[in-house]
């Protein structure tokens, strides 16, 4: 199989921080549809992401669960965060 180079970065975007919000409806879509088709996923989310960005942020999600101890979570019951007193999120 061929290896693909990154795509770099578009100057001058930024990537925005996933909101709990965000994070809750990834959860839900994949409650319903299984973690397997990212495009079907990014596209039922409907956020302007891309299908490699949400798998990885659901890759993310998942490994934090695990470190916290909650690898038996079903995928709807996502860690809430908080916001910091300087705009970062962390985990309650």
């Amino acid at each position: 199989a061929p290896v693909h180079a990154a795509q770099p970065r578009r100057q001058n975007t930024q990537i925005r921080r996933w909101s709990v919000e965000e994070e809750g409806r990834l959860a839900d879509v994949i409650a319903q549809i299984g973690a397997h088709d990212w495009q079907l996923i990014a596209s039922r989310l409907g956020t302007g992401r891309s299908a490699s960005g949400v798998e990885q942020h659901w890759k993310i999600m998942d490994w934090k669960r695990q470190q916290n101890g909650n690898a038996n979570l079903k995928p709807l019951e996502v860690t809430p965060m908080v916001q910091g007193p300087r705009g970062g999120g962390f985990l309650m």
